[in-house]
């Protein structure tokens, strides 16, 4: 070979390893934006460092839901849509990613749970604890084999040794999942009248019965706004006073988090030849969603009738009469009755009238 061209075959050698390393750097850190946090611990446990809280991508905070696979800073982008027929991973050590999601369908229970503490992170999350508190809680629900169950208590006794508070945290806001899901607002009136009190109560309704605590609900009585907010049980109660009458009606909204939440998967996620198969699926907070409810009542006017009875129809002289009076139509009414009642005296003289 001349050596002119031996030389050009050496810088075609050379620019082609340039290039295949550019582009496998450029591979390894196709998303350096993403990664863990801002939020979130890290503990040493058996089978190596663990984190529990926050990710990120971009500036989108999100939750991981597989145990064995990379990190989402290998990923060449993302696609998001709201989550369905999502299976659980299974197995842990061999980063299989996509070749490991075999395990059982998430139920719509697991996933409106998931939706919620989602949501309630979005403004609940203010320090590490809670966000591996939160980040547990959907763990639990997104573990599929006794493998990915032993990985995941390693990691939470390793957490709650380094931080103890921790247990307290999720214990709190597992009881506050037991109204998650919830998809009914339900309004019962007691109508008030002209002359007595009623009252409206709210009810939120969900797959477990009892709807969520602490959710602020927009009661319209009329042309008239009030917030009322919901007990542990779901239930808040607004009184009403007593009204003219007339059509009453009664309107409440209140807003929930979504059913289900928003999964995020690498952008070639499902193709078997591509790097993006062994990236973590993420989680988001879904859109919230509105629940209404309306009833009505109409309050009659008042239409009372009064009847008078004396107690005697016939008297002798000197004897006491009294006057019964008796109103229908108008409970809660009190007045007062005045007047002269004649008495019937003997006559002082023949031929005289008793006077009055």
């Amino acid at each position: 070979m001349r050596p002119m061209m031996k030389r050009a075959a050496i810088w075609i050698c050379v620019l082609a390893s340039v290039c295949t390393g550019l582009l496998l750097v450029d591979r390894a850190q196709a998303r350096p934006i993403d990664g863990f946090g801002p939020r979130g611990i890290r503990v040493q446990a058996d089978g190596g460092l663990a984190e529990l809280g926050q990710y990120h991508l971009g500036e989108l905070v999100v939750w991981c839901i597989d145990l064995n696979s990379g990190g989402p800073r290998s990923a060449s982008g993302w696609r998001s849509a709201p989550a369905e027929n999502v299976r659980k991973q299974t197995g842990f050590g061999d980063r299989g990613g996509r070749g490991d999601v075999t395990g059982p369908e998430l139920t719509a229970t697991e996933l409106a749970e998931i939706a919620w503490l989602a949501d309630w992170a979005r403004t609940g999350v203010r320090d590490d604890v809670t966000a591996a508190a939160v980040d547990q809680l959907i763990r639990q629900r997104t573990v599929g084999d006794d493998q990915q169950r032993a990985r995941m208590d390693a990691r939470y006794r390793a957490a709650v040794a380094a931080h103890p508070v921790l247990a307290d945290r999720v214990a709190e806001l597992e009881r506050g999942l037991r109204g998650a899901g919830a998809d009914t607002l339900e309004l019962d009136l007691t109508a008030p009248s002209v002359t007595a009190a009623g009252a409206v109560a709210v009810r939120l309704r969900g797959p477990r019965g009892d709807g969520p605590a602490g959710v602020r609900v927009l009661v319209q009585v009329g042309d008239q706004r009030q917030q009322v907010t919901t007990d542990a049980t779901g239930r808040a109660r607004l009184e009403l006073p007593a009204r003219e009458p007339g059509e009453l009606s009664v309107q409440a909204s209140a807003t929930l988090p979504a059913l289900r939440p928003i999964l995020h998967t690498a952008k070639n996620y499902d193709d078997p030849k591509s790097p993006d198969r062994l990236v973590q699926r993420m989680i988001s907070a879904g859109e919230p969603r509105q629940l209404t409810a309306r009833t009505a009542a109409t309050i009659q006017p008042l239409r009372p009738t009064i009847t008078t009875r004396t107690s005697e129809q016939v008297a002798e002289p000197g004897a006491v009469l009294t006057d019964q009076v008796e109103v229908r139509g108008a409970p809660g009414i009190r007045t007062e009755v005045r007047g002269a009642v004649g008495s019937v005296r003997p006559a002082a003289h023949r031929g005289e009238l008793p006077g009055r």
